[in-house]
């Protein structure tokens, strides 16, 4: 179907989740345009909503500039770590990152059909984004349980679309394509390797928060503080926190030898998404699937953006020579 007499054919992509992997999906759009064909329709779900709503409001320039541009340090940056009540990050500066890389646009202004998926914690079901701020639409599609807050959208509180529909080949069926390329970046479940018995492990270390918080109570007790002075104490204590524990989230991102709460977290969605994406696929039958060989990124090495987007650019060009 791909082959050089096909050139002329229109395709619409349904692209995957796969965290940092997701970056792959860069380079399987240029391999794919480079092939001769246009993605006319796209869908996808978390990090493959960014990448598909990139492209379809004419952004996958800057977006790809950006990730190339990543440092651990500058990933962090990107942390607003939140009193775990609801998630470990807030989000809000992710969303202002995706609200400049998509120039603040609407999805209706996409240059193409796009729709992002996401959940419905409430109903568990699968929500079609294809209108409204591209930003707060794919930041609900990113949003991991416990890692990203949920964001409200017309009243419902929305999570990663990974969770019931990790490659959505429907979608992109629905928004008129009749070629579909899907892209599952979920086969491998990939760099584990700090759940094996025999790897030493690192010295415990107390996490700091609960201590303070706890310190920060104890005064407002002793002293008999009212409710704003409490909070008053926890707010300027936490602010202190903030930059160790970002010192530590970079050493556990960057060098790890034991898994945390990201990955730990991460990898259990990954294995949930890979039985669905499985399943799906199956019984969906899109017209080529395209599967970077990812498994040895990390989830959370948003850094490594370059070898990402070369594996994607390699198993696009190897699957359409092979049609």
């Amino acid at each position: 179907m791909f082959g050089r007499s096909h050139l002329e054919k229109r395709v619409g992509l349904a692209l995957g989740s796969g965290a940092a992997r997701g970056w792959a999906h860069l380079g399987v759009i240029r391999a794919v345009e480079e092939a001769g064909h246009e993605v006319a329709w796209v869908a996808g779900c978390s990090m493959g909503a960014v990448v598909a709503t990139a492209h379809a409001l004419g952004r996958l320039d800057a977006l790809e500039a950006f990730a190339r541009g990543l440092t651990p340090k500058k990933v962090l940056g990107y942390l607003d770590l939140a009193m775990p009540v609801r998630s470990l990050l807030d989000g809000d500066r992710v969303t202002e990152l995706f609200r400049e890389l998509f120039d603040g646009r609407d999805l209706k202004d996409a240059q193409v059909p796009l729709c992002v998926v996401a959940t419905d914690l409430a109903t568990g079901r699968e929500v079609r984004l294809c209108e409204g701020p591209a930003a707060e639409a794919v930041r609900a599609s990113i949003a991991v349980p416990g890692i990203f807050a949920p964001v409200v959208v017309d009243g419902r509180y929305l999570a990663d679309g990974g969770l019931v529909n990790p490659v959505p080949v429907n979608v992109v069926r629905a928004l008129g394509a009749d070629v579909v390329v899907a892209v599952d970046l979920n086969a491998e479940l990939g760099n584990g390797s700090w759940f094996e018995p025999d790897r030493p492990a690192e010295a415990s270390e107390a996490a700091p928060g609960a201590t303070e918080a706890a310190h920060a109570m104890a005064l407002a007790v002793r002293h008999d503080l009212g409710p704003e002075e409490t909070l008053g104490i926890l707010g300027r204590r936490y602010r202190r926190l903030e930059m160790q524990i970002k010192e530590r989230a970079l050493k556990w991102i960057v060098h790890s030898a034991r898994p945390n709460i990201f990955d730990i977290l991460g990898t259990s969605i990954n294995i949930v998404a890979r039985q669905i994406t499985e399943e799906r696929l199956d019984a969906m039958r899109p017209r080529m699937v395209v599967r970077p060989r990812v498994g040895g990124i990390s989830l959370w090495e948003f850094a490594d953006a370059a070898q990402a987007i070369d594996a994607g650019y390699r198993a696009a060009s190897e699957a359409l020579k092979d049609q």
